[in-house]
């Protein structure tokens, strides 16, 4: 019994001691990762996106308050911190356009990808519309860059930079109509799915071929409810932008959180958006491993 508990203060002691280790370690692993995402244009790009809907709420929230001595103090442009955020809420989102540049390039390569894949047609046609609405949208995002700088040199009026970005966000909302159609078909043939695979029973034999299958459903429809929810999101903010049939109900404050939570969503789903693969062994034990889709792994760091 003395052996038992000296061995067991031992092993406390041992993890006690390693405590240390692993969460630095831990700690170096994960600013290896967001010093790589950072790097790359799309984690800037989302990045800066959270920082400028962060403004965009604050200015939202004190520019539509109740409060009765913030009101006064708008009222006679006595509150700079409301002029500061628009500031960077427009300056931010200025320079995100530079990280956006040329990405109408990947919705080429993503159209050539779904055709020659082995999809249903319906499928397929909607993968194509979508990746053609981001495609117009990527190059109007882009020309409105590049509009914006001649109307600020006095080459063109106020007026174009407005149509463009109207033409800009009513690609944007028909993107995310067609995404909307997608996921909604896909999440209820995944549903479907799964409940065919209850139906069929566990036996055995097939046991752990059907927990796989299942794993890898649930797997893939987390980030697909995360996507539909980011499309919702949007389309609210979309409908405001575009002043759409109902805008009106839409409080500004609201539609600034939606932009706030799409953009936190998003950097979220940038980040831990991983390939999972998953070992079922005979021993009944399930080891998975993640890879960071883009992210060296920690063996290679």
């Amino acid at each position: 019994m003395r052996i038992h508990i000296r061995h067991s203060s031992y092993l406390n002691m041992q993890t006690i001691n390693e405590a240390p280790k692993k969460i630095a370690l831990n700690a170096t692993s994960l600013s290896r990762y967001i010093s790589h995402f950072l790097g790359t244009s799309k984690g800037k790009d989302k990045f800066m996106a959270l920082i400028q809907y962060s403004f965009d709420l604050y200015h939202s929230c004190s520019k539509h308050t109740n409060i009765t001595h913030i009101k006064k103090l708008i009222a006679y442009n006595e509150l700079r911190s409301i002029i500061v955020a628009e500031q960077f809420k427009d300056s931010i989102s200025q320079a995100r356009k530079i990280f956006r540049l040329l990405y109408f390039l990947d919705e080429i390569k993503g159209i050539q990808r779904v055709i020659r894949q082995n999809k249903h047609p319906l499928f397929k046609l909607l993968a194509i519309s979508g990746h053609y609405a981001s495609f117009m949208y990527y190059v109007s995002d882009n020309l409105m860059w590049i509009i914006s700088v001649l109307v600020n040199s006095g080459i063109l009026n106020p007026a174009s930079e407005h149509r463009w970005k109207l033409k800009k966000n009513s690609f944007s909302q028909l993107r995310i109509v067609v995404n909307l159609i997608r996921l909604t078909c896909i999440l209820v043939m995944r549903y479907f799915k799964e409940s065919r695979i209850f139906n069929q029973g566990f036996n055995q034999q097939d046991s752990q071929k059907l927990c796989l299958s299942l794993i890898k459903l649930r797997r893939k429809r987390r980030f697909e409810v995360l996507d539909l929810i980011l499309s919702i999101l949007r389309f609210f903010m979309l409908t405001k932008s575009l002043k759409m049939k109902g805008y009106q109900y839409l409080d500004p404050v609201f539609v600034a959180f939606c932009g706030f939570t799409s953009a936190s969503i998003a950097l979220f789903k940038a980040v831990y958006e991983k390939k999972i693969f998953i070992n079922l062994e005979t021993q009944n034990k399930v080891n998975t491993k993640e890879l960071s889709k883009g992210f060296p792994s920690q063996d290679q760091m």
